[in-house]
């Protein structure tokens, strides 16, 4: 395998531990460990920390390492708020044809399961830069997608009518279920981000 594939596998792997939870917010990220973990020398490593400070998946303090980013209440309402935005400007021009559905997701992943959801709803727009951003939003919304159904219930059901409403190509009914979706979010904002702090790694 070549350097360059070895570092795609590694960051690939890193990314997911990160999606999934695996360290804690705030957590500082020490190189020299996470190059043992990957089975991979320290400059890759830090190759693989810069790309995901682009990408808004850890913070870079300067002279102080890499972090885990801690939400704050703004990142997160400003999160949600884009991801409604970009959602909505995607399916503007949505029509009754119907958009193809996805295979569901492993029974209770509810971050996969909304990330798959509204990425493919982005599409819809056939602009490639709304969707990498779309990418981008589930991405860093991930972890809180999995705490979400610890504090607003019926989440699962919220994700299938959004999904039934892209799916027979109804855009006034897909832009009602997407702002009630995130109003119930926006207002649980407070409670979203003690619950995000205090989560270990999963």
């Amino acid at each position: 395998m070549s350097p360059a594939q070895v570092l795609e596998r590694s960051y690939h792997r890193f990314k997911a531990a990160l999606l999934r939870g695996a360290y804690r917010p705030g957590q500082r990220l020490d190189a020299t460990t996470i190059a043992s973990d990957l089975d991979i020398s320290v400059t890759p490593v830090r190759e693989i920390l810069a790309r995901l400070t682009g990408e808004g998946l850890v913070d870079a303090v300067a002279g102080d390492g890499f972090y885990v980013p801690l939400l704050t209440e703004d990142d997160l309402r400003d999160l949600y708020a884009w991801t409604q935005h970009l959602l909505l400007l995607a399916t503007r021009r949505l029509t009754t044809l119907p958009v193809p559905g996805a295979d569901r997701p492993p029974p209770g992943d509810i971050a996969v399961a909304a990330a798959e959801l509204f990425e493919r709803a982005a599409r819809t727009g056939g602009n490639s830069q709304v969707t990498a951003a779309m990418v981008r939003a589930n991405d860093r919304l991930q972890v809180v997608r999995r705490i979400e159904p610890m504090l607003i219930d019926r989440t699962q059901e919220e994700l299938d009518a959004i999904d039934a409403s892209l799916s027979r190509g109804d855009p006034a009914t897909f832009g009602h279920r997407i702002r009630t979706y995130h109003a119930r979010r926006q207002r649980r904002v407070p409670d979203l981000v003690r619950l995000h702090r205090k989560t270990g790694p999963s």
